[in-house]
């Protein structure tokens, strides 16, 4: 939360989301440890993490839920089951944000989709 305790910064009428404090989802699943995102050399993000199956209900076959949001074209997208907790890595093809500011958020979900951990904001990037 932005240092006022609430999800957006700025004086009206100029208020922006805190993104940093945007929940995409929420569960008791564990997320992983150290989640990061950074842009690929073609145009993709790619996320990283360290893999801490075993702690809690966290397992290695748990699927990524990746979200992006660009605030200037209104526009998020997300990618289910792309890669596993296991993997510790996973590419987002965004070719199409080219030249766009991008918010990043990492989550997992269980393999038989019963839980789901809280989503972590991973950053903002600028798609090249």
């Amino acid at each position: 939360m932005s240092k006022d305790g609430r999800i957006w910064n700025g004086t009206y009428p100029d208020y922006r989301l805190h993104y940093p404090s945007v929940l995409i989802s929420s569960g008791f699943l564990p997320n992983a440890l150290q989640p990061e995102a950074a842009v690929g050399d073609d145009r993709s993000v790619v996320y990283t993490w360290t893999d801490n199956s075993g702690m809690g209900k966290a397992g290695p076959d748990d699927i990524t839920l990746l979200f992006v949001y660009c605030e200037a074209i209104n526009q998020c997208n997300y990618r289910i089951g792309d890669a596993t907790r296991n993997n510790g890595t996973v590419t987002y093809d965004l070719r199409p944000y080219k030249g766009q500011i991008i918010q990043t958020w990492l989550a997992f979900i269980s393999a038989d989709g019963k839980d789901i951990s809280p989503g972590v904001f991973t950053g903002e990037l600028t798609i090249l």
